[in-house]
Protein backbone atom coordinates (compact mmCIF):
# COMPACT_ATOMS: atom_id res chain seq x y z
CA UNK A 1 0.00 0.00 0.00
CA UNK A 2 1.19 3.18 -1.08
CA UNK A 3 2.70 4.89 2.11
CA UNK A 4 3.62 2.14 4.08
CA UNK A 5 7.14 1.61 5.01
CA UNK A 6 8.20 -1.94 7.21
CA UNK A 7 10.24 -1.05 10.03
CA UNK A 8 11.82 -2.59 12.44
CA UNK A 9 10.95 -3.03 16.34
CA UNK A 10 12.40 0.58 17.10
CA UNK A 11 10.90 2.07 14.19
CA UNK A 12 13.64 1.93 12.19
CA UNK A 13 13.09 1.16 8.22
CA UNK A 14 14.05 -2.58 7.13
CA UNK A 15 13.83 -1.29 3.66
CA UNK A 16 15.51 1.46 1.85
CA UNK A 17 14.30 2.42 -1.56
CA UNK A 18 11.29 1.93 -3.63
CA UNK A 19 9.41 -1.93 -3.12
CA UNK A 20 8.88 -3.71 -6.48
CA UNK A 21 6.28 -5.91 -6.80
CA UNK A 22 6.62 -8.33 -10.02
CA UNK A 23 2.88 -10.08 -11.02
CA UNK A 24 2.66 -11.34 -14.30
CA UNK A 25 -0.25 -11.98 -16.50
CA UNK A 26 0.40 -15.55 -18.76
CA UNK A 27 -2.63 -16.99 -21.33
CA UNK A 28 -1.84 -20.73 -21.57
CA UNK A 29 -4.02 -23.15 -23.63
CA UNK A 30 -3.06 -25.78 -21.19
CA UNK A 31 -4.46 -26.20 -17.64
CA UNK A 32 -1.47 -28.49 -15.95
CA UNK A 33 1.81 -25.89 -16.53
CA UNK A 34 3.21 -25.97 -12.91
CA UNK A 35 5.15 -22.56 -12.87
CA UNK A 36 8.09 -22.71 -10.30
CA UNK A 37 10.88 -20.52 -10.37
CA UNK A 38 11.58 -16.80 -11.71
CA UNK A 39 15.14 -14.89 -12.27
CA UNK A 40 15.59 -10.83 -12.74
CA UNK A 41 18.57 -8.94 -11.94
CA UNK A 42 20.46 -12.06 -10.38
CA UNK A 43 17.92 -12.71 -7.95
CA UNK A 44 15.83 -15.78 -7.29
CA UNK A 45 11.86 -15.71 -7.08
CA UNK A 46 9.20 -18.69 -5.86
CA UNK A 47 6.24 -17.91 -8.20
CA UNK A 48 2.32 -18.55 -6.62
CA UNK A 49 0.10 -18.97 -9.39
CA UNK A 50 -3.47 -18.15 -8.98
CA UNK A 51 -6.01 -18.60 -12.27
CA UNK A 52 -8.88 -15.68 -12.55
CA UNK A 53 -12.00 -16.46 -13.74
CA UNK A 54 -13.69 -13.05 -13.86
CA UNK A 55 -13.31 -12.05 -17.41
CA UNK A 56 -12.75 -9.89 -18.73
CA UNK A 57 -9.77 -8.75 -16.22
CA UNK A 58 -8.77 -5.30 -15.21
CA UNK A 59 -5.28 -5.23 -14.31
CA UNK A 60 -5.31 -1.12 -13.90
CA UNK A 61 -3.94 1.45 -15.71
CA UNK A 62 -0.21 2.60 -17.19
CA UNK A 63 1.89 4.89 -15.48
CA UNK A 64 3.04 6.58 -18.42
CA UNK A 65 0.05 7.33 -20.31
CA UNK A 66 -3.12 6.10 -17.54
CA UNK A 67 -4.06 3.81 -20.14
CA UNK A 68 -6.86 1.28 -18.91
CA UNK A 69 -4.89 -2.66 -19.06
CA UNK A 70 -7.77 -5.46 -19.51
CA UNK A 71 -7.21 -8.66 -20.41
CA UNK A 72 -9.14 -11.32 -21.71
CA UNK A 73 -8.06 -14.69 -23.07
CA UNK A 74 -8.51 -16.11 -26.52
CA UNK A 75 -11.99 -18.72 -26.23
CA UNK A 76 -10.86 -22.26 -24.72
CA UNK A 77 -7.51 -20.45 -23.18
CA UNK A 78 -6.79 -19.91 -19.48
CA UNK A 79 -5.60 -16.71 -17.89
CA UNK A 80 -3.63 -16.96 -14.77
CA UNK A 81 -1.57 -14.54 -12.37
CA UNK A 82 1.98 -14.97 -11.23
CA UNK A 83 3.37 -13.15 -7.86
CA UNK A 84 7.23 -13.50 -7.67
CA UNK A 85 8.46 -13.54 -4.42
CA UNK A 86 12.03 -13.08 -3.39
CA UNK A 87 13.87 -16.14 -2.27
CA UNK A 88 16.31 -14.46 0.47
CA UNK A 89 19.44 -16.38 0.15
CA UNK A 90 18.60 -19.03 -1.80
CA UNK A 91 20.74 -21.67 -2.84
CA UNK A 92 21.35 -23.16 -6.21
CA UNK A 93 22.14 -22.05 -9.89
CA UNK A 94 20.84 -18.34 -10.92
CA UNK A 95 20.12 -17.73 -14.63
CA UNK A 96 22.09 -14.57 -15.76
CA UNK A 97 19.50 -12.28 -17.09
CA UNK A 98 19.77 -9.04 -19.18
CA UNK A 99 18.81 -5.92 -17.45
CA UNK A 100 15.44 -5.97 -16.53
CA UNK A 101 14.58 -9.12 -18.56
CA UNK A 102 12.42 -11.73 -16.36
CA UNK A 103 13.06 -15.77 -17.62
CA UNK A 104 10.60 -17.91 -16.22
CA UNK A 105 10.59 -21.46 -14.81
CA UNK A 106 7.83 -23.82 -15.84
CA UNK A 107 6.83 -27.50 -15.91
CA UNK A 108 4.64 -29.24 -18.44
CA UNK A 109 3.82 -33.28 -18.78
CA UNK A 110 6.75 -33.76 -16.52
CA UNK A 111 9.59 -31.60 -18.64
CA UNK A 112 10.97 -28.48 -17.58
CA UNK A 113 10.76 -25.93 -20.37
CA UNK A 114 12.27 -21.21 -19.68
CA UNK A 115 10.26 -17.85 -20.63
CA UNK A 116 11.75 -15.17 -21.27
CA UNK A 117 9.60 -11.59 -20.41
CA UNK A 118 11.19 -8.68 -22.34
CA UNK A 119 8.47 -6.32 -22.35
CA UNK A 120 7.11 -5.03 -18.79
CA UNK A 121 4.42 -2.36 -18.01
CA UNK A 122 4.59 -0.28 -14.84
CA UNK A 123 1.55 0.41 -13.35
CA UNK A 124 -0.41 3.79 -11.91
CA UNK A 125 -0.16 3.47 -7.96
CA UNK A 126 -2.39 6.35 -6.36
CA UNK A 127 0.04 8.83 -4.72
CA UNK A 128 0.53 7.95 -0.84
CA UNK A 129 -1.52 9.94 1.52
Amino acid sequence: MPGNILVDENGRPLQKGPVILNIIYVETSAKDIQWTTAWQNGKKYSVSTTRITELPFEVGRKKINNGKIVLSPAPGNKLWVLRLEPEEGAKGPSIKTKNGEIILEGRYEGRKFFRKINDQTELYVPPSV
